[in-house]
């Protein structure tokens, strides 16, 4: 770092920058030449990359490479680095905070060590919004956004095919011990291929369709969450929410997103197996058995799948609920006109989204036959469930719950 404070290393660093623009054809060159070679085919193929995605990568590389190396960039990578520095000496002083073992502490020393552990943590989240904040000045440049969307979607749009088939070839080369390959034991094949195409698929639109100042707001909005108070945090939120809204709001977003979600309901059967053997690596084995979690995937999916094709209505009502929540006069009784038409606007996206076939189907039939099928342990799996996951478990804890109330059994 201190190096980089050296104005003619700053000065050469630029320069290095300037020269993958103006050389950005020779650069292509050495590249296509060099997956000409055999020692770079045969590392290729062991890791199942297909040429054109790396060259592909040059224009990406070399553009975004560029505007990254400027001089005023560059300048700003040691302050970037203490930061850095700050936010991970804050980070390990909270996980060792947390790592104390509090089996023989007083109820007064614990509280302490959560006062203690609390304010690490707010020390923490100060550091990392002033790292995203420092980090996104240079990422987040208009020039260097451009280049990202425009090679970025370019790339995944051409090449959809190879993408496909370097993730099918890295999976069949994952060790069995490998958890991602556990998870996937018995899964299909077309399931990794049809996952894999409507995500990257949902990449490229939401690259394609998002405005720098959009994902500017949504940085500098992520950056506040961070240090916000719990008073300031609700409206921190409710500007993430309503930026994340006219982002999905966008019909090709919207058009990518239901094909997201046609691509799980067609999937129910390998999601129940991804389900299942994820459940073995856990604490929950053996609680939850493989027919439930077979009869419940084509529920979640199609549900999942129904509100993902409705994401205009979504958007409508997150729209509409802000209008109406701002718009709210304590002083007056009743709701004005304008209100009343967004309440009225609500209800009618929210019918819409109810009515959806894969909606209806699980309100109407398959959710009622598998809470009859499971009626006797439903209680029983909702108890594990929450002894297995701590933060259920402390919030069960502090509203006074500990176990299923024996009215639940009987009611189910």
């Amino acid at each position: 770092m201190a190096i980089l404070n050296n104005e003619n290393v700053v000065k050469s660093i630029g320069q290095v920058g300037q020269l993958l623009t103006t050389e950005k054809e020779q650069v292509q060159l050495i590249v296509d030449n060099a997956l000409k070679t055999a020692p770079v085919k045969q590392q290729l193929e062991e890791l199942g990359v297909a040429p054109s995605m790396v060259q592909g990568l040059v224009p990406l590389v070399t553009q975004v490479g560029a505007e990254l190396l400027s001089e005023a960039n560059v300048k700003k990578i040691p302050e970037i680095y203490s930061v850095f520095t700050e936010f991970t000496v804050s980070a390990s002083k909270e996980k060792a905070q947390k790592e104390i073992d509090r089996s023989s502490l007083s109820e007064e020393q614990i509280k302490d060590l959560d006062n203690q552990t609390e304010e690490l943590s707010k020390q923490k989240n100060v550091a990392l919004s002033k790292l995203i904040g420092s980090a996104t000045d240079i990422v987040l440049q208009d020039n260097v956004l451009n280049s990202m969307r425009d090679n970025v979607s370019g790339l995944l749009d051409k090449n959809q095919v190879a993408i496909t088939e370097m993730v099918t070839h890295r999976r069949g080369k994952m060790d069995e011990e490998n958890l991602p390959r556990q998870i996937l034991t018995d899964v299909s094949p077309e399931f990794t291929k049809n996952v894999t195409r409507a995500v990257t698929g949902l990449v490229s639109t939401v690259l394609k369709e998002t405005s720098n100042e959009q994902i500017q707001s949504l940085a500098a909005s992520g950056q506040s969450l961070l240090t916000a108070s719990k008073e300031e945090r609700a409206k921190v939120v409710q500007d993430l929410a309503g930026q994340g809204m006219a982002i999905f709001g966008n019909s090709q977003v919207a058009d990518s997103l239901q094909n997201v979600g046609t691509t799980l309901v067609n999937s129910s059967a390998d999601i129940s197996k991804i389900a299942f053997n994820a459940l073995a690596n856990s604490p929950l084995k053996g609680v939850i058995t493989k027919e439930q979690i077979q009869d419940a995937a084509p529920i979640v999916t199609k549900a999942v799948g129904a509100v993902l094709n409705s994401s205009q209505d979504i958007v409508t009502i997150a729209t509409k609920s802000q209008e109406l929540l701002s718009g709210l006069d304590k002083t007056t009784e009743g709701l004005t006109l304008k209100q009343a038409g967004s309440f009225g606007t609500i209800i009618e996206s929210l019918s819409n989204i109810v009515n959806q076939p894969g909606i209806t189907g699980a309100l109407t039939k398959d959710l009622p036959e598998f809470l009859q099928k499971n009626k006797d342990i439903i209680p029983d799996i909702a108890s594990n469930i929450v002894k297995n996951i701590p933060a259920l478990s402390t919030l069960t804890k502090e509203m006074g719950v500990s176990e299923v109330d024996p009215k639940i059994r009987t009611v189910c």
